[in-house]
């Protein structure tokens, strides 16, 4: 699954479920590189969600990742999914796993799985590993429905094997032993949390490329609390002089997009960010209402009309 999809999987996911409880140490490997976790129970209740449920842009593709989710599930996503963790062991993204946990219709997921094109199967101990072709990208898929709880899919039979020999206790997990991952502590107001270390970007996009050049760890917590959301992403640089230049960068980016008249959504986004440097450490906060963040975030990710 590449960093492209494993991204779009993640925003339709948050839109159509939430994910309860803290990140799942237990089922994420010590050798993982970057992970995503959204808590569905928490993102459920919140004046966000229905935000993005209501706002004209992004109500139809809620609906249409409802409906994807139910058919391929078996289930209700916003009443039966317990939680969606994404992780993958390759800096560059172009392999990984998600993990969708909750109440599973098993008849209905193995039914939706063998339809695929391609389909075909092969044994993994006690388990069935489903190997299919996407359509869209032309790649092998896999997935196995590891209990009536929890399916996994994959970018490959290595990654989807990969999960499986953490979940059944073959290879080390984060709750065993610290990886090379710094996470964030859990809060109860949060709903999406996420880390990466390692990750350097794309040259074509160079401002960014430099700032995650300079970094060598990263964490996002985004949660809502009283109907305000707080956005928290820590950037912790190589040395104190790539924190400042860091500082620097984004600092004159939040200050570009209040002097100019670009009304889209992510100029509107940062230009609600305040950064902080410490050391090493560059925090940069965001905190608006949220049916405003659930605006500027459609204006900024949805397509125009």
């Amino acid at each position: 699954m590449s960093r492209a999809r494993i991204v779009a999987a993640i925003l339709m996911l948050t839109v159509a479920a939430a994910v309860a409880g803290p990140l799942p140490k237990a089922q994420i490997p010590v050798t993982a590189k970057w992970v995503v976790h959204i808590d569905i129970d928490c993102l459920s209740g919140t004046k966000t969600c229905a935000a993005l449920a209501n706002n004209p842009a992004t109500g139809k593709s809620f609906q249409n990742a409802l409906a994807h989710y139910r058919a391929l599930l078996g289930v209700d996503p916003l009443k039966d999914l317990r939680s969606v963790t994404l992780y993958g062991e390759d800096v560059t993204g172009g392999r990984g796993v998600a993990l969708i946990s909750g109440n599973l219709n098993a008849d209905t997921v193995t039914r939706t799985l063998s339809a695929y094109p391609q389909h075909r199967t092969t044994p993994w101990g006690a388990a069935t590993v489903h190997h299919w072709r996407d359509a869209a990208s032309g790649t092998e898929m896999c997935a196995s429905l590891y209990s009536s709880r929890l399916l996994v899919i994959g970018s490959d039979d290595s990654a989807v094997a990969g999960a499986l020999n953490v979940l059944s206790g073959v290879k080390q997990n984060l709750a065993q032993k610290s990886g090379s991952l710094v996470l964030p502590k859990a809060r109860d107001d949060v709903f999406l949390t996420a880390a990466s270390r390692g990750y350097t970007g794309s040259e074509q996009q160079p401002l960014k490329a430099m700032i995650l050049r300079n970094t060598e760890s990263a964490m996002l917590q985004v949660g809502e609390k009283a109907g305000a959301v707080s956005a928290g992403m820590v950037l912790n640089a190589i040395s104190p002089d790539a924190a400042f230049q860091i500082e620097q960068v984004l600092n004159g980016l939040i200050v570009t997009a209040n002097l100019t008249n670009d009304d889209s959504g992510l100029a509107a986004l940062a230009a609600l960010c305040t950064v902080v440097r410490q050391d090493r450490a560059v925090t940069v906060q965001l905190n608006c209402p949220a049916a405003q963040a659930a605006g500027l975030l459609a204006q900024a990710f949805m397509p125009s009309r």
